[in-house]
Order: C-alpha cells, then structure tokens, then sequence
C-alpha cells in the first residue's frame, strides 16, 4: 500500500472523520499479522464483530478474533469501552420524532463518512428517546434486499414503539433515488401492518442529509 494510503497519513491528510470504522482500527492495532497488514486485520476483526457488535465486545469476544493477542485485544476493548462511554455522552437529548434536526445531525456525525453503504435503525421508546441503535447491513450491494424482519426484529423484541430508519449514500449526496422511495413506502406499510410506527427515513451523506418525513414523504 502505498505510504500516503495508509491510514495514519489519510488521518494526518484528511482528518479523523474521513477515515472508515477499519482504517481507525488499523491505527490503534499500528501493525498486522502474519500475511495480513493492520487494516487486513481490522476489517477481520470487523467481519466478526460488526460495528454494532464491536462497541458492545468484552476483551475475551476481542480475544477469540484470528490474529488478535493479548495486547492488541486490550488495546480494542479499551476503544469499544471508550466508545460506549462517549456515545452515551453524545445521544441527542431532545425529541427525535419532533425534531428531524436532532436525529439527521445525530446520523451524520456517526455515518457521514461511511465508505460503504449502511441500513440502520433508531429504536425509541414511548417518549421519543434514543433507546438502541441496530445497524442490520454494511456493504456495496442493495440493502433493499435486507429482509424485513432484519429490520423490525429488534424493535419489536425490545418493544419499541416507533423507529427511525437510517442509510447512507457514499457518494455524498443524500438526495433519494427512487429505489429509496419505494424502500420508504414499502417500511411504512409493513410497520403499519406490525403496528410500528416508522416516523422517519433519514438518508445521510457528506453532504448533508434528507428527512422523508420532513419533506412530508412518508
């Protein structure tokens, strides 16, 4: 890889923003495996414990990853550790249903430099507070195809009672397709008939982001 690729010097190039969930890791793991460079085995690491999973991960789930010793795990359960703290602290304190700002300026600070397309889903309960956060896809392909219950399993295991769906445009501008449209239309009515409300789709990008329901389209 050549040197001004790496993540460290995109880091020190483009600012920490910029960089993928992988590349940060590859920063605090500073060296690979055996065959494998740092970012090789930051994004083993992130195949096995997604995202989501990855800031809930306890030292001894870090450890059993291939290729992660004793102290490249203690080095990424105190980030995980870390992380969990600080989004606690950042979780927006006012109403999410009501105010479409909070949640897309939310969602940006979290995925607006995601190089890979990301589906999630803000869990909320009765009074509108950020509850959980479920991201059921990553990835280059459709997330259209997610299946449903991927989507509303654990909303409805958790008793929510609305979400706000979430995805990204790595291209950068959220402006929706009309594939994302149809997805919206189609999330509505299947959270209607689970009687879930969806009370918003939120497309992020570096460029902003776009509320369907504060466009009035959902």
């Amino acid at each position: 890889m050549p040197e001004a690729d790496r993540p460290r010097e995109r880091l020190q190039r483009f600012g920490a923003g910029a960089l993928s969930t992988a590349e940060l890791l590859a920063i605090l793991l500073r060296t690979g495996a055996r065959g494998s460079s740092a970012l090789d085995l930051a994004s083993a690491v992130l195949e096995q414990l997604p995202e989501e999973v990855f800031v809930e991960s306890s030292y001894d789930e870090i450890r059993n990853v291939k290729g992660i010793g004793p102290a490249r795990a203690a080095t990424l359960a105190a980030a995980a550790e870390l992380a969990r703290r600080l989004r606690g602290a950042q979780r927006p304190q006012k109403d999410l249903l009501n105010n479409q700002k909070a949640a897309g300026e939310y969602l940006m600070s979290r995925y607006a430099h995601e190089r890979q397309e990301v589906l999630g889903v803000l869990l909320l309960d009765g009074r509108n507070r950020l509850v959980r956060e479920h991201v059921p896809y990553r990835g280059t392909s459709n997330y259209a195809a997610v299946e449903p219950r991927e989507i509303f399993g654990p909303a409805l295991v958790g008793k929510a009672a609305k979400i706000i769906l979430f995805h990204t445009h790595p291209s950068g501008d959220p402006a929706p397709s009309a594939e994302d449209e149809a997805f919206t239309a189609k999330m509505k009515d299947l959270g209607t008939r689970l009687q879930l409300s969806v009370v918003d789709h939120i497309i992020v990008g570096t460029e902003g982001w776009y509320s369907f329901a504060e466009r009035r389209k959902l």
